[in-house]
């Protein structure tokens, strides 16, 4: 006697078969640290977020390093020295340049030539002082400091002697044309000049404010 069809389809169950379905079956889950390729191999992922991150902060500190050498090595910057102390004494030194302008002294200031006659010799500076009647200031003591514009943080101390007729000359490391910057002070008796002015070399030393 056959079996009853009622209505359901009927599929014989065989276990060996079903056993080889689910072997077969691949697996939903996914390994975030393996790289898959279409052939089904896989490979280790490289942490490249890591990488950039270091090499980042690797051209930071080149760029750093490029710029503190460029600050420190070019002879072209320079910081104004003792400029935090000449900013606080700001109203000092503001009075100081008013009471010289007020003595009424005036400054011609040139270059003077090596003398070629003597080795290693070096250029003058003259500087003639007069007063506001034009007679020369005598016995007068001069000081101060000189730099090129493209070369300010080489500065020369410069000290003066009297040559007689209100000049004084002091020797200057002058080894390039173009714009000097000159600042001297002069004292006699109490009284302080301060003149500070841009001087211009030319190719024979000849020396003018400009």
């Amino acid at each position: 006697m056959s079996p009853q069809n009622n209505g359901h389809s009927h599929t014989n169950d065989v276990p060996g078969s079903l056993c080889r379905v689910r072997a077969g079956k691949h697996s939903d889950h996914v390994d975030p640290t393996r790289e898959y390729d279409g052939s089904g191999e896989t490979k280790e992922r490289v942490g490249l977020w890591p990488g950039m991150i270091f090499a980042l902060l690797g051209m930071n500190v080149v760029i750093v390093g490029i710029t503190m050498y460029a600050a420190t090595s070019d002879r072209s910057f320079a910081i104004e020295p003792g400029y935090y102390d000449k900013a606080m004494r700001w109203d000092e030194r503001a009075a100081a340049q008013q009471a010289s302008d007020r003595l009424g002294w005036k400054a011609r200031l040139r270059v003077r030539g090596a003398d070629d006659a003597v080795a290693g010799s070096m250029p003058k500076l003259s500087i003639v002082l007069c007063d506001g009647e034009s007679a020369p200031i005598e016995n007068a003591a001069l000081s101060g400091e000189m730099f090129h514009h493209a070369r300010s943080s080489e500065r020369f101390g410069i000290e003066f002697h009297a040559i007689g007729g209100g000049e004084y000359v002091a020797l200057a490391p002058i080894e390039r044309t173009g714009v000097w910057q000159v600042r001297l002070q002069a004292r006699r008796d109490g009284e302080v000049f301060v003149l500070e002015r841009s001087l211009l070399i030319g190719a024979m030393g000849a020396g003018s404010t400009p």
